[in-house]
């Protein structure tokens, strides 16, 4: 006899967000794309009403992360119980996200949530590497090796974003983390353009946009020289022509 499961109906969130404004800086993208994530969906910005969505399981788990990294943004200092709750929970991305949110409204707990997450990383590939490119913008590279291991990987989607990590260390390049090992963000920069998949190739360059450091723009350089692609090329050019 056959047996065939009823269907379950799901719909997730909406994720459709708007092209960010073109001097939207990098490192604010994600407080930008996290807030038009949770407009999209009918949550507000506002400290009362990200509590609620924090404190709510059952809500979608993007949604909720969403919540978290924007209760960090606005500073909604009323959003930190819920944050510290999230911290132990089984949802690593959350975790992180909460981490970061409570470094954001100068809660410890925060910045050491996010350094266990780089130093001891549990089942998720993405989370460590979110924990990474956050703990870089508080001032600690000791998440570039992790970073460096995923962009070198087989899984495209811990490699992506290893890649968009890289922009948040670069005022850390040609120093010594934590470890000891260099932080070679300009080597990590030139992987990334040499790598067959050429969407990696637009991430590298989107980051490049805002730095004028001789070193960096000598790799765009070579790389406008060689770019097959017809789009990038023309990015990697206005690149250099911004830079001078």
């Amino acid at each position: 006899m056959d047996y065939r499961l009823p269907d379950i109906p799901y719909r997730g969130p909406e994720l459709d967000v708007p092209e960010p404004p073109d001097d939207l800086p990098y490192a604010l993208f994600w407080d930008y794309h996290d807030r038009e994530v949770l407009r999209l969906n009918g949550v507000g910005a506002e400290a009362d009403a990200l509590v609620r969505m924090l404190e709510s399981p059952d809500s979608d788990p993007i949604l909720r992360a969403a919540a978290a990294h924007t209760a960090g943004a606005e500073r909604a200092a009323a959003a930190a119980p819920a944050l510290r709750q999230a911290l132990g929970g089984s949802d690593e991305v959350m975790a992180v996200e909460a981490a970061y949110a409570l470094a954001r409204l100068g809660d410890g707990a925060g910045d050491a949530a996010l350094a266990a997450a780089v130093d001891r990383p549990r089942g998720d590939e993405l989370a460590p590497l979110f924990a990474a490119g956050y703990l870089a913008q508080r001032g600690d590279p000791r998440g570039f090796p992790l970073v460096l291991r995923a962009l070198r990987g087989d899984g495209p989607a811990p490699r992506m974003l290893a890649c968009k990590q890289l922009h948040f260390f670069i005022p850390f390049h040609g120093r010594r983390g934590p470890g000891g090992e260099v932080v070679d963000v300009v080597g990590a920069f030139e992987e990334a353009l040499a790598h067959p998949d050429a969407a990696l190739h637009w991430q590298a360059l989107f980051q490049l946009r805002e730095t004028s450091d001789p070193a960096f723009i000598e790799i765009v350089r070579r790389y406008a020289g060689r770019a097959a692609d017809a789009g990038l090329a023309n990015l990697a050019r206005s690149i250099l022509d911004r830079a001078g």
